[in-house]
């Protein structure tokens, strides 16, 4: 299995639980959510909870599908986006 570079995420299991993730979201789960943000740009898997607080890059379970307009709103806006369950704090117990 190949890593990504600088990352402890293997290719295979990230490409792996995006498809999952693909398939059961279809679409941006945050177009709802954040309304007053359009949708644009491809989809992109987003990790809630991020990878430096405990997340799981690789667990379908731990990631959403979001557009890339939504993503960039959900890294700038990380208040809101912990208000609208798009970010977590920490990983829960």
């Amino acid at each position: 299995m190949a890593s990504r570079q600088g990352s402890s995420v293997t290719t295979s299991a990230r490409d792996a639980a995006l498809q999952t993730v693909r398939r059961r979201d279809i679409r941006c789960v945050a177009r709802l959510l954040v309304p007053q943000v359009r949708c644009s740009g491809g989809t992109v898997g987003h990790e809630p909870l991020f990878r430096s607080r405990g997340g799981n890059a690789d667990d379908p379970n731990q990631i959403v599908l979001l557009c890339s307009a939504h993503h960039h709103w959900v890294h700038a806006h990380p208040a809101e986006a912990l208000v609208v369950g798009l970010a977590e704090r920490h990983q829960p117990r």
